[in-house]
């Protein structure tokens, strides 16, 4: 069933590709960031993380390019390409993107959010497997 889901998300980005072609869109399309997005997201699930975090990071861009200022998508985006990092053991690139998804929720959402929240839990789990504090494992559960 995964595969299926992977086939049928790489068709649709295809498609988006196609529909929205850099010549006559050249900041990108929040479609396109979109089916990049939902992309990225399965090869996550499948464990396929390169893959993933070239997916995520492309879709990002797209968004910053597009949205310009503080966007809910854009703030996911940095965390799940963020996170893929953090799976990759690669935490000094993790961990500017937690701390840039936390500043921007904490501007699109003021006082207590569960996003911010969120955010927050992510950074801690990034800062304290860095300094070996933690193990992944023991972290995730706190999502």
């Amino acid at each position: 069933m995964i595969r299926e889901s992977a086939r049928a998300f790489e068709d649709a980005l295809t498609a988006a590709r196609e529909l929205y072609p850099k010549a006559e869109f050249p900041d990108g399309h929040t479609n396109l960031a979109a089916g990049l997005f939902n992309l990225a997201a399965v090869y996550r699930f499948q464990g396929r993380l390169a893959d993933a975090g070239l997916l995520f990071q492309e879709a990002l861009d797209i968004r910053k390019r597009v949205f310009k200022n503080d966007h809910p998508d854009t703030a996911t985006n940095m965390s799940l390409l963020a996170d893929v990092y953090k799976a990759q053991k690669r935490l000094a690139d993790a961990e500017p993107h937690f701390k840039d998804a936390l500043a921007m929720r904490r501007r699109l959402f003021k006082g207590d959010h569960p996003d911010v929240a969120k955010a927050l839990n992510n950074l801690r789990c990034c800062m304290w497997i860095k300094s070996g504090r933690q193990t992944p494992s023991r972290c995730t559960w706190n999502r």
